[in-house]
């Protein structure tokens, strides 16, 4: 409870220029107030200088956001296992793997950069995978066209 401002007994409205129960004192500015209500059995006056306070609701559960991020985590892993073991099975996955993985080892250091701690290992990570794809591209000899067919 704020101080300063007190609850006024069951029942009862607050007194002229009392704020309600959470309220912040007046001149803060803000506009929305967290509020931990009561489920029953405590009344809330809320007022508003010059015209009639209008009081919005929004009840989320707190278990529903834990729940759902859960399940769209546990998504991401189960496609992403699902994408392992389809590129595992092919029977050039070796040479898939030391084709590609300049670009996987580059995703995942973007993502451990923006999501996971110790970001600069991150940043290490997306960095060296990188530079091995420059210093691969560099390597490469040019591809030559082949010679027009001759027709007869």
């Amino acid at each position: 409870m704020i101080p300063g401002a007190e609850r006024p007994p069951r029942g009862e409205p607050p007194a002229e220029g009392q704020a309600a129960p959470g309220a912040p004192p007046a001149g803060t500015g803000q506009l929305s107030l967290d509020l931990d209500l009561a489920l029953v059995g405590t009344p809330c006056h809320f007022r508003k200088l010059h015209g009639q306070p209008r009081l919005v609701v929004r009840v989320r559960h707190e278990s529903l956001t834990r729940w759902l991020s859960a399940a769209v985590w546990a998504g991401l892993c189960l496609a992403l296992a699902a994408a392992a073991i389809y590129g595992l099975r092919r029977p050039d996955a070796a040479a898939v793997a030391r084709r590609g993985w300049p670009w996987l080892a580059a995703l995942a250091g973007g993502a451990w950069l923006f999501l996971l701690p110790w970001g600069i290992f991150g940043l290490a990570l997306l960095v060296w995978a990188v530079s091995v794809q420059i210093s691969r591209r560099r390597r490469q000899p040019p591809v030559e066209a082949a010679p027009p067919p001759i027709s007869e």
